[in-house]
């Protein structure tokens, strides 16, 4: 899809099954960017859209920690298309992380925590969601694959993730609250700009109700920002429920080990031939038995004692 000529088309951001993105300049010189629909279903690419453009405009209102791009749908030769500011920074990988002093880092893991904090408390509230067996979710009969990965790993890590699997059915801190979650907290969406040392939230395309502790275990997925800051961003939101008194607390270890399950099926590539994703993995899991036994997935519960609620 070409860009419409009321803006000059720069380059190409990125392609996706429903949307492309092209980054452009407008009339006056100003840098935005332009998702296009790709579907054939256009009403519904719209609605989405505009679901997107509530949330963001909502979140701009009530939490200034963070920004976000500003949208709108304009119609150009009978063709929808969402324009958006441009938001300035770069992907925060963990090592743009590592880069900056310790305390930045902190306060970039506490504003991405108020973030979650009012993004989970948007207009789409808390509900009560029915109990169900992760592993069945992740690990049923549909999902061939994850079972032929898992048996391409050594003995001693099929172990290990077999007992994530066995204690996440166990795991009574899972399956209970539903939230409005992003669902693709991933590096690619966090920006963080320098100079005014201001973390940016983006694509908000895929958010939708989900249990709260999906966007946290997408930050401690492996690959993505370290566990530590995951960990960080985890502590900050429970400060916050607890100033709140929401009762809610999120166990580090049971977001840990949905992050562990989330990885094993997003490896895509996991076979006898690729050995560096197959070491990737390994790795990630000597890490996490690591880290586990220095009780580094313990939760923060020092000061949840004037909670008016039971831990979740």
């Amino acid at each position: 899809m070409n860009t419409p000529i009321k803006y000059k088309f720069i380059k190409t951001l990125g392609k996706g099954a429903s949307s492309s993105v092209d980054l452009a300049k407008d009339e006056n010189g100003n840098n935005v960017v332009i998702k296009h629909c790709n579907k054939e279903n256009k009403h519904t690419w719209k609605q989405e859209c505009l679901k997107e453009i509530s949330i963001t405009s909502s979140l701009a209102k009530t939490n200034p920690s963070c920004n976000f791009p500003t949208s709108r749908i304009e119609n150009i030769d009978g063709e929808d298309i969402m324009v958006s500011t441009f938001i300035q920074g770069k992907e925060l990988s963990k090592d743009v992380l590592e880069e900056l002093p310790e305390a930045q880092q902190k306060q970039i893991a506490k504003d991405l925590g108020t973030f979650l904090y009012y993004l989970h408390n948007q207009s789409i509230k808390q509900q009560e969601q029915k109990s169900s067996s992760h592993s069945l979710d992740i690990f049923n009969k549909k999902e061939k694959k994850l079972k032929e990965r898992l048996n391409l790993l050594p003995t001693e890590v099929q172990e290990q993730i077999n007992q994530v699997i066995s204690d996440f059915d166990n795991d009574t801190n899972y399956g209970k609250i539903n939230v409005l979650s992003h669902n693709d907290l991933i590096k690619d969406n966090l920006l963080y700009d320098k100079s005014s040392q201001k973390l940016s939230v983006i694509d908000f395309g895929d958010t939708e109700l989900n249990d709260i502790y999906t966007d946290f275990a997408y930050l401690m997925r492996t690959g993505q920002l370290g566990d530590k800051f995951g960990i960080d961003v985890i502590n900050a939101y429970n400060k916050i429920n607890q100033e709140n008194n929401t009762g809610i607390c999120i166990n580090t270890h049971t977001a840990k080990k949905l992050a562990i399950l989330l990885s094993l099926k997003k490896i895509k590539k996991l076979n006898k031939t690729n050995n560096s994703e197959r070491a990737r993995f390994i790795i990630y899991m000597q890490e996490y038995e690591k880290h586990k036994t220095t009780g580094m997935y313990k939760t923060n519960t020092s000061n949840l004692h004037t909670y008016q609620g039971k831990e979740l």
